[in-house]
């Protein structure tokens, strides 16, 4: 049931629209890992890129993104389990992290 919940938490989260860009340095290192982590995995890390960039929450890799972060989640950051963490890690996804802005002791594969 908290599956279901914070799946449906995370997919609402998708029409929320924020001004401000989220500063990387600001956000929990766990989850900022897993965005980065998840990108590789589904493809949306630019390792072309002198510093690396991800952009992952286009519409066709959104659902296999909102499986994953549940998953990484839940197995890397169980503490962090709560509906904003996933407004969050959304957000993350879909305004790019650069590389150039990573906190310190987050890396890129």
């Amino acid at each position: 049931m908290k599956f279901f919940a914070v799946a449906a938490a995370l997919v609402a989260s998708v029409a929320t629209v924020m001004a401000d860009p989220i500063d990387p340095n600001s956000v929990d290192k766990c989850l900022v890992q897993g965005v980065i982590d998840i990108g590789n995995e589904i493809g949306c890390l630019n390792k072309d890129d002198l510093n690396g960039s991800i952009k992952c929450g286009c519409q066709k890799d959104h659902q296999d993104l909102i499986n994953r972060g549940i998953a990484y989640l839940n197995q890397h950051c169980p503490d962090k389990v709560k509906p904003e963490t996933f407004d969050l890690f959304n957000r993350l996804c879909a305004e790019g992290i650069s590389g150039n802005s990573l906190p310190d002791g987050v890396h890129w594969p």
